[in-house]
């Protein structure tokens, strides 16, 4: 592809079918680790890889390729906003198994609450007074004479 401003050729990753073809086949696995490698510059040594669908290879092949470019600062600068991503995450993870949880236990107790109350009518349409069956349900007189 060409560049219109500029008249440079360039290739696009995510788009150019030829360079998928060339980097993204299992055939030619030695010479993509060989261009990641040189992308790298000598900070980080890829020696094997495995592929994913195309796709995902190559996003996260030129993420990794950006990120390897970082000078300390920017790369000091991802790695907390990273750190705090990933807090962010597990913070809202946390929050909702608390949820979950909470939510059970309340589910329960209404589960338990319609029980006794379903409990209750079938002991007044028996004629039991209720008195004795608000002792065994825990249901006052009131809500049992309202039933």
């Amino acid at each position: 592809m060409t560049d219109r401003l500029t008249g440079d050729r360039y290739v696009n990753p995510y788009t150019d079918f030829g360079f998928k073809m060339l980097f993204g086949t299992e055939m030619n696995k030695e010479l993509l680790i060989s261009f990641v490698n040189s992308l790298f510059d000598g900070k980080e040594v890829i020696k094997d890889l495995t592929y994913l669908n195309s796709e995902q290879l190559f996003t996260k092949l030129f993420e990794a390729a950006e990120i390897a470019k970082f000078s300390k600062q920017q790369y000091d600068e991802y790695e907390e906003s990273l750190k705090a991503y990933r807090d962010w995450q597990n913070t809202i993870e946390t929050a909702k198994m608390k949820s979950r949880e909470e939510g059970r236990v309340e589910g329960i107790e209404v589960g338990r609450r319609l029980e006794r109350i379903e409990m209750a009518r079938k002991f007044k349409a028996s004629g039991i007074p209720a008195d004795i069956i608000a002792q065994n349900t825990g249901l006052s007189e009131n809500e049992i004479s309202e039933l």
